[in-house]
């Protein structure tokens, strides 16, 4: 079963949650974004993203999860396009990885130019599984 990594905003949990179920039968969910509590973010923040990263680092399958946030379709933040920017390189240094977004992006997302150069070279695809 393929190890797959989701990424995305933490504040769009519920469509998280539910696409984290429908994919749960097909794939190894080795990470997803999760909310830090406020009271304690400054604390728990750097475990969090180093565990993330690493996820990264052994995942089969990103899938960056670009739901429509602030208004913007196919929503894509610096969190978001670094990670993806990571799993990019692993895959253009030889590693054997699989790179996904949920929704072609609006023109309005920050690293929109780079995210379809990346779609015509095919180091990422949009995912139609």
């Amino acid at each position: 079963m393929k190890k797959l990594v989701m990424s995305g905003s933490a504040s769009c949990q519920n469509e998280l949650q539910k696409l984290k179920e429908d994919l749960e039968n097909r794939y190894e969910i080795i990470d997803f974004p999760k909310p830090i509590p406020k009271d304690d973010f400054i604390n728990l923040y750097p475990k969090r993203h180093k565990d993330f990263y690493n996820a990264i680092g052994r995942c089969d399958l990103f899938l960056l999860c670009n739901f429509d946030k602030n208004g913007i379709k196919g929503y894509v933040g610096a969190a978001g396009f670094a990670e993806l920017a990571y799993v990019v390189d692993r895959k253009l240094n030889g590693e054997n990885v699989e790179i996904f977004i949920l929704d072609e992006p609006s023109s309005q997302v920050q690293a929109y130019d780079e995210i379809q150069l990346w779609l015509k070279l095919g180091w990422i695809k949009i995912w139609d599984k």
